[in-house]
């Protein structure tokens, strides 16, 4: 007797308890992140901590997904600095009030100093004339449509150019790693690190090759562009192509 009344007993709390979950309804949503200031290159997840059926996310650089078997997080390997913003989540189930809500998140440029032993406002070139840096303009060039820094020295010495992604529009650079592009043109998939580096000397355009670092940073509010053994191609406008390994610091004057 006593163990068909406790049997009944324990059937009767599962079926309530599975009541309870059928009827659950949120009464809110929190979002979190396993990191709010990921560095570029980390994973980043956002959790959602709810029990809803379906989640409808969007974000930056025109991130949009929805998710309708109740997963409750997202995730991105490999985070860039163009993926920084607002994140919204908004949640529903069959018979519950939709909820909504938003996180931001700052991505970090990734820091570190040059690996080569410079001096300012000094750029070296394989097979050129060592440039003593006289002027070091910054600029928004109207040309690029972007920040830009100029070096120049005395007559018949290499010019250098540096460009910043146009889409960061006319900011102060930040300080941190950027990376190289090989063209002085962007375009919207490309990072906000991404720098272009050229050199004229006579008749011979040089520019950086992709995927190298640069660093950026600010000494005394002025900015300063560093780097070692970046490659470049060169071009005299008769199809000879040169390739040469520059190293230099110039810094904002």
């Amino acid at each position: 007797m006593k163990t068909w009344i406790y049997s009944i007993a324990v059937i009767l709390l599962l079926v309530s308890c599975a009541k309870k979950d059928e009827g659950y309804c949120p009464a809110t949503l929190k979002l979190t992140a396993s990191n709010t200031k990921p560095t570029v290159g980390d994973n980043l997840t956002i959790f959602a901590h709810d029990g809803a059926l379906i989640y409808n996310w969007s974000g930056p650089h025109n991130y949009a997904e929805q998710k309708e078997d109740g997963t409750d997080v997202i995730k991105f390997t490999n985070i860039a600095i163009n993926q920084s913003g607002w994140y919204y989540c908004r949640v529903s189930a069959p018979g519950c009030n939709a909820l909504s809500d938003s996180i931001y998140i700052d991505v970090q440029y990734q820091q570190g100093t040059p690996s080569c032993s410079l001096v300012d406002n000094t750029i070296d070139g394989d097979g050129l004339p060592t440039l003593q840096a006289l002027g070091v303009t910054k600029e928004y060039s109207t040309v690029w449509n972007c920040m830009s820094m100029y070096a120049s020295g005395s007559f018949g010495y290499p010019t250098y150019t540096f460009l910043f992604n146009s889409y960061n529009g006319q900011v102060e650079p930040k300080d941190g790693i950027y990376k190289t592009v090989n063209v002085p043109v962007f375009n919207d998939q490309q990072d906000a690190n991404a720098i272009y580096l050229q050199c004229q000397y006579g008749g011979y355009f040089f520019k950086s090759k992709a995927g190298q670092d640069v660093y950026v940073s600010h000494v005394n509010g002025k900015l300063r562009i560093a780097f070692c053994d970046v490659d470049f191609a060169g071009d005299n406008g008769n199809g000879t192509i040169l390739n040469a390994a520059f190293s230099g610091q110039v810094t904002e004057k």
